[in-house]
This record gives C-alpha cells, structure tokens and sequence, in this order.
C-alpha cells in the first residue's frame, strides 16, 4: 500500500501542459471575443497566466476572470492558473 502512495505522490501537483492551456484559453477568448490570439503573447508563470493583449481586450479578461477560470477548470481540471494577468 505504501508503494502505490508513493507513485500517486509524484501526480499531487499535477497541471496541464503549457500547450494544452495555452490553446484552451485561446479557445475561450476566440468563442467570447471573436478576437485571435498567438501562443507567443501566452506566457505562463506557475500558477499565472502573463496575457499580451491591447488594453481594452485586458480590460474584459479582467471583468470576466471568474468565467473564464471556471471554463478553463472545466476543460482542464482543478489544477488550472489561479490568476489571469
């Protein structure tokens, strides 16, 4: 029992890989704001998403941060960025 604790442990911090939450957040902007954004202007940082964008874009991300990470927790799972910058 104490072998398959151990092999769970090393998946208890566990998260997405860069590119899959990368495009899932690109996903989520593209259906609400119609507007494409490059994986090079998606920059992650742990648990924060560093985002490229014109002001007025950053503006709505900010208003609707509480939206898109219960999408992004719904497409990913629980481990997803905490905060969208």
């Amino acid at each position: 029992m104490e072998q398959i604790r151990l092999y769970l442990a090393k998946f208890k911090d566990w998260r997405p890989a860069d590119t899959d939450l990368k495009e899932a957040l690109r996903e989520i902007i593209q259906r609400r704001w119609s507007v494409e954004v490059k994986n090079d202007d998606i920059h992650l940082s742990g648990f924060t998403v560093y985002l490229k964008v014109k002001p007025i874009l950053r503006s709505e991300l900010v208003i609707h941060r509480e939206a898109i990470m219960k999408e992004l927790e719904e497409k990913l799972g629980p481990k997803v960025p905490r905060k969208v910058v």
